[in-house]
C-alpha cells in the first residue's frame, strides 16, 4: 500500500486594489481587523457596522474598491490565525463574503454619501 501525502493548501487572498489610496487601505485594514473570526449574527452585525463606518469615512471610495479592500484585509487577517484550520478559514471567508455583499447591497453604495447625490 502506497501512501499519498496530503498537502493542506494555504488560504490565498487577493491583494488590495492598486488604485486604492494608501490611507484608505490603512483605515480598512484597521477596521476590518476588528471583526475577527466570529460567526452567525455577530458576524453579520460586525460586517454591517464596519461597512457602514467605512462608507462614512471614505465617502469617495467606489463600492467595488471598498469591497475589494475589505475582503483582502479580512482574508489576510484570517489567514494568519493559527487557531483555525484551513477548512474553518475557508468557511469563515465564505460567510464573510456573503455578509459583506449583503451589507454593501443594503446600502446605497459609497458614492451615495457624496454631497449632491
Amino acid at each position: 500500500m502506497q501512501l499519498i501525502p496530503v498537502v493542506a493548501l494555504a488560504l490565498e487572498c487577493p491583494v488590495p486594489p492598486v488604485q486604492a489610496n494608501k490611507d484608505w487601505n490603512s483605515q480598512v485594514k484597521a477596521e476590518v481587523g476588528k471583526i475577527g473570526p466570529v460567526t452567525g449574527a455577530r458576524l453579520e452585525t460586525r460586517v454591517r457596522n464596519t461597512t457602514h463606518d467605512l462608507m462614512g469615512k471614505l465617502p469617495n471610495a467606489d463600492r467595488v474598491y471598498l469591497e475589494q479592500m475589505m475582503f483582502s484585509a479580512y482574508c489576510t487577517a484570517l489567514r494568519g490565525d493559527k487557531a483555525l484550520s484551513e477548512s474553518a478559514k475557508a468557511k469563515q471567508i465564505l460567510n464573510y463574503r456573503r455578509e459583506l455583499n449583503r451589507s454593501l447591497a443594503s446600502g446605497k453604495g459609497a458614492n451615495s454619501k457624496q454631497p449632491g447625490h
